[in-house]
C-alpha cells in the first residue's frame, strides 16, 4: 500500500473515531509498528492530526477532539435516518441486540418508546439510552471492556459463552466499510468473533450502513457481500449498490 494511501485512511477512519490506537492502524493499514510511527509523525507535522500515547486523535479546526466533550458528527442525519428505517423492523413482542456505536445508540433511541420488547446489548452507550424506557427490557452481556471513540463495548470468549446461551431473533450491528469487490469490514478486529456469532445464531441479522460506509474498506474483513441478506441504510448510497442488492436476492432496507 503507497504512503498516500495509508495517510487517507488513518485520516478518514479518524474522521469517523476521533481516536485511534497504533495496533488499530497498523491493522487498518496492514503497516508495521515502526511504518505506523513515521506515518503519525508525519500527519501530526502537516497539522492533521496528533500523537498520543499508543495511538492518535483527530484534529477539528486546528484542536484535538476533546473525548468527553467529543465533535459534531458530519454524518449524524444520515445515521439518523437508518435507526429510523431500521426501528420500523422491531416490532411489539421481539427480542433484539443491538451492538455498540453511534447508529445502534440512535436506534436505541429510537425503539425507546416501543412495547414489550427485549434488548440485548453489549453496549454501555445502548444501556445508558434505554435504562429509562417503561416497556423495554434491558439485558447487557458482560465481557472485557472495549474503549472505542465515545461508546464502551463488552467482548471477548465470556461474552460469546454468554450469548449462546441467549435466543437472538433479529440482530443490528453497523459495519466500517462496503465495497463490492471486498464485502463488508471493520475497524475492530475485536468485534470478529462477535459478529460472526451473531450471524450465524440470530433468526434475522441486519447490517446498519450509511452511504458514506461504501466503496471503503478496512484491515478486518468479515464476508463477501453476498453473505448478508438484510442491510438497512439511508438514501446517500449510491444507486448501483441498490441495484445490485436487488439482483443479488439481498434485502436493502432504505427510504429513497
Amino acid at each position: 500500500m503507497s504512503v498516500e494511501k495509508r495517510h487517507q485512511l488513518i485520516l478518514e477512519q479518524l474522521s469517523v473515531k476521533k481516536r485511534l490506537t497504533s495496533q488499530e492502524i497498523g491493522e487498518l493499514t496492514g503497516a508495521s509498528e515502526a511504518t505506523v510511527r513515521r506515518d503519525l509523525a508525519v500527519l501530526e507535522g502537516r497539522g492533521l492530526l496528533t500523537r498520543t500515547y499508543g495511538g492518535a486523535k483527530a484534529m477539528v479546526q486546528g484542536r484535538t477532539v476533546s473525548e468527553k466533550a467529543g465533535a459534531a458528527d458530519p454524518y449524524l442525519a444520515n445515521k439518523t435516518q437508518v435507526a429510523k428505517t431500521a426501528s420500523r423492523l422491531i416490532r411489539e413482542g421481539d427480542t433484539v441486540f443491538l451492538g455498540a456505536g453511534k447508529t445502534c445508540m440512535l436506534l436505541a433511541r429510537e425503539i425507546k418508546y416501543k412495547t414489550n420488547i427485549k434488548v440485548i446489548t453489549t453496549s454501555i452507550n445502548v444501556i445508558n439510552e434505554l435504562a429509562d424506557a417503561p416497556e423495554v427490557s434491558l439485558f447487557l452481556v458482560g465481557g472485557d471492556i472495549y474503549v472505542g471513540d465515545n461508546y464502551l463495548e463488552a467482548l471477548g470468549e465470556y461474552t460469546h459463552q454468554y450469548l449462546a446461551q441467549l435466543y437472538l431473533e433479529k440482530s443490528f450491528v453497523t459495519v466500517d466499510g462496503i465495497s463490492m469487490e471486498h464485502g463488508y469490514s471493520i475497524v475492530n478486529h475485536r468485534q470478529i468473533p462477535l459478529y460472526q456469532h451473531l450471524l450465524n445464531h440470530s433468526k434475522e441479522f441486519y447490517l446498519l450502513a450509511d452511504g458514506h460506509k461504501f466503496n471503503k474498506r478496512y484491515y478486518s474483513r468479515l464476508w463477501s457481500i453476498q453473505r448478508v441478506q438484510n442491510l438497512v441504510t439511508d438514501n446517500s448510497v449510491d444507486e448501483k449498490y441498490i441495484k445490485y442488492f436487488h439482483n443479488a436476492g439481498i434485502h436493502c432496507y432504505c427510504d429513497r
